[in-house]
């Protein structure tokens, strides 16, 4: 839930993927990759290597510490629950660039840009056409439209027809459907409404990816 992939299939059934490399080398646009850069552009600006920025307060405030020391252990102490830690900081980068924050602006755009090179990297395996229709899912995207709206002229830059929607079904459900597909079973509207309306597990425990 802190990183991002991408996955497409043309008419032929023939399918592709792109990223989901994992937090250390890939996964840029994800949660994680947002708040790492929240965090990076906090201290950049207290050091003076960047103008003022509202992240410094709020991821201070986010992680419960007042300086770099404090975040520091905050952050390595536990590399897994670092990783959720800064993950958890996406919503903070959106509430700022809402706000009109240059530094948090400039990370939701480059999200949307990595966002979109991972659609553009699907299409070029699969050799798809100009109309490419793109579905996005997962909790980065509430991050509203500077996300999407960078993801789509990323996407058009490439493929001018493109267009974007929101995905009918989580990543989770989505799996499930194309488990079905890949069995052979008859997709009928009845299985998609039943599948939109199944809890499923990460909803269980309170996440929202």
């Amino acid at each position: 839930g802190t990183g991002s992939v991408a996955y497409g299939q043309d008419q032929q059934g023939r399918s592709a993927r792109a990223g989901g490399y994992g937090y250390l080398v890939d996964d840029r646009g994800g949660g994680f990759d947002l708040g790492r850069q929240a965090v990076q552009m906090a201290l950049e600006s207290q050091d003076g290597r960047r103008g003022p920025t509202q992240l410094w307060p709020l991821v201070c405030q986010a992680l419960g510490a007042q300086e770099w020391s404090g975040l520091q252990a905050i952050i390595y102490r536990d590399l897994i629950e670092g990783r959720q830690r800064l993950a958890a900081l996406a919503p903070l980068v959106g509430q700022a660039a809402r706000a009109g924050d240059a530094a948090a602006r400039s990370i939701v755009r480059s999200a949307g840009e990595a966002l979109g090179d991972l659609a553009i990297g699907v299409a070029r395996q699969l050799g798809l056409g100009q109309a490419l229709q793109v579905y996005y899912s997962g909790a980065i995207y509430e991050l509203g439209e500077l996300l999407t709206t960078s993801l789509l002229a990323r996407v058009s830059a490439s493929y001018p027809l493109a267009e974007l929607h929101p995905a009918q079904l989580d990543p989770l459900r989505g799996a499930v459907l194309l488990a079905l597909r890949a069995a052979g079973v008859s997709l009928s509207q009845e299985l998609l409404q039943a599948l939109r309306q199944q809890t499923s597990p990460a909803e269980s425990a309170g996440s929202d990816t």
